[in-house]
This record gives C-alpha cells, structure tokens and sequence, in this order.
C-alpha cells in the first residue's frame, strides 16, 4: 500500500513585492498562503516526490531577476526505496582555484549542473557548481579566468532568498546550499522539520541515488568527524545500517558526489557515466564504507520526523 502525504502549509506571511515575472513554464509561484501541496507516495520499489517545485513560503523574488514558476504538470521525482551503490563515487564537480574571489571548478569532470535531490517540502536541491559568468569572469572573455564553472554560493549567493533558494533563468526555484535552513527557526520559516538538541538531525529530504539527506547533525546531536567524500556515512537508523548525506555548512554546501547509483531521469541534464561506475544495476553493499561511531545521544527523532512536519505543516493522511 501507498501512503499519501499531502504537505498543505498553513504559514501566514506577509507578501513580497513582485518583480517583474518571466514564467513561460506555467504560473508565477504563490507569494502568500495557501502554498503549492507536495505528494509523496511509495509502491515497494520507489518514492515519488510530487511538486510544482514552489517554494512552500513567501516567494523568492526579492533578490533576483528571474520570477519562479510553477512546473506543469508538476514534477514527480522517483527515487529508488533501496538504493543500489556506485562502484566507485560518482563526482559533481571538484574545486580548481581561486581567481578573483571566486572559486572556481574543474572543467573535468564537469560540475553536475541542475537537480541532485529534493527536499520534503518539494523544493529543489541543486550542486555546488555553477557556469561562470553571472558574477565571475569567463576564460572567453578573460584568458586569466581558469575555467568554465564556479562555486555557485559564492557566485550567486547574494541573489538567494532567506531560505537560502532562487530562480534560475528557466524559472526553476532551488537551492544550492543549507545556508539558509540552519537553525530551528530558519526550519520553521522554510516548512523544513527542526532538530532535537542532542539527536540526530531530521530527514530534510533525499537525493536522486535514493539515499537520504538529514541536517548538520549526527548521532548524540554532534558534528560528524567520520564523513566520506560524498559527505555521508553509514550508522544505525531505528537499528538498521543505513548510509545517508549530511547538509554541510560549508563546501560542498549539499553532496560533495553521489554514494549510489542516480535515476538520471530525474535530471535530463545528468552527465553521461562510464561502465566504472557499474551503475545503474549498482552494487548492494558499500565498496568503501565509513561508519560513523561518535555520541549516544536518542535518534528517536529519526522514526518522528512525520509528526515534527506537523510543527510546519498540516498533514492528511490516507491508504490507497
């Protein structure tokens, strides 16, 4: 059986000025309540994250040009329920050097641009990478920049909302970094749950390997020390090993590269990968494990974070 969440935000907020809109895609997103409903369903095999891809806040054009559209038909993420491991990490993107103020990315391998996860209240989660040129010098403009791409927090971070999130050019409201959704009062603001002082961090969503994404903080409430590239780790979740990201609060801001296997349909824009990865059948176990073994603090909050959504949002529940 499925279980349906519908995320209907009862926040009342003041609304913002709008700036000229550019929505070609569908509607401009709400800037007041009611918000765009987001749908998570499961049938055994996937989750599916259904969203317009609306901010479920006062909408994000106070910083930046580019209006934030609703997706039609919204947008339904699936993401694998038992994630299957890449042979090797998959990267989106490595740092190069510093060249003006900004930091700038490889060109190879490319920085992995548009969606890696989505967060539970539907909004996107976007990589560390960015191209060049929106407050950075480019190599066709400017033979001393040393590439194509950027650190996009860096780049773009004065365009951002408070949640940390902005609109692209094609409209795509996301985000690049848990800057902006830190602190239990920032959670609150941006319908995210808040942690526990003490606990794990809660579920923040997941991202498109299926594994997912919790906030800053691992077991006994403490800042991981053991972390992976990719910034996860394996330790019990309710008694069970299970691998899993943390939001960083600083580079790579959300995954530094994928642990599993992506359902690359979930971004159109995905870069091509080799047969070394052995994806997308995977492996079921991890080739290069690192457990986290720190603290003893409750995770009780990792089998509730259902009811602490409750705090930011109103949830109907039904079994189909």
């Amino acid at each position: 059986m499925a279980i349906v969440a519908l995320f209907a935000v009862a926040l009342v907020a003041s609304v913002a000025a709008q700036l000229p809109g550019n929505c070609s895609t569908g509607p401009t997103c709400p800037f007041s309540a009611p918000f765009e409903a987001v749908s998570i369903t499961t049938d055994g095999t996937y989750r599916y994250v259904t969203t317009t891809g609306c901010p479920p806040y006062n909408n994000p054009l106070w910083h930046t040009p580019n209006a934030a559209c609703k997706a039609q038909p919204p947008i339904v993420f699936q993401l694998p329920l038992r994630p299957v491991y890449a042979a090797q990490p998959i990267p989106v993107g490595e740092q190069a050097s510093v060249y003006k103020g900004i930091t700038y990315l490889k060109n190879s391998p490319a920085p992995q641009l548009g969606v890696l996860g989505v967060f539970l209240n539907g909004v996107r989660i976007f990589g560390f990478g960015s191209p060049c040129g929106f407050s950075s010098t480019c190599p066709a403009t400017d033979a001393s920049a040393p590439t194509n791409y950027v650190d996009a927090v860096q780049s773009e971070g004065r365009t951002t909302d408070y949640c940390g999130g902005h609109a692209d050019p094609m409209s795509h409201y996301h985000i690049h970094s848990g800057l902006g959704i830190g602190n239990a009062t920032q959670r609150a603001a941006c319908n995210l749950p808040a942690d526990v002082a003490g606990n794990h961090s809660e579920l923040l969503g997941w991202m498109i390997d299926g594994f997912a994404m919790y906030g800053r903080y691992s077991l006994g409430g403490q800042v991981p020390t053991q972390l992976d590239a990719c910034h996860g780790h394996t330790h019990d979740i309710s008694g069970v090993p299970t691998y899993h990201y943390h939001l960083p609060d600083a580079f790579p801001w959300t995954i530094g590269c994928f642990k599993g296997c992506p359902l690359v349909a979930n971004n159109m824009a995905f870069n091509s990968l080799d047969s070394s990865y052995k994806c997308p059948a995977g492996l079921s176990t991890d080739p290069s494990p690192v457990y986290e073994m720190i603290g003893t603090g409750s995770q009780s909050g990792l089998a509730a974070t259902a009811s602490l959504i409750l705090t930011v949002v109103c949830i109907t529940i039904r079994v189909i």
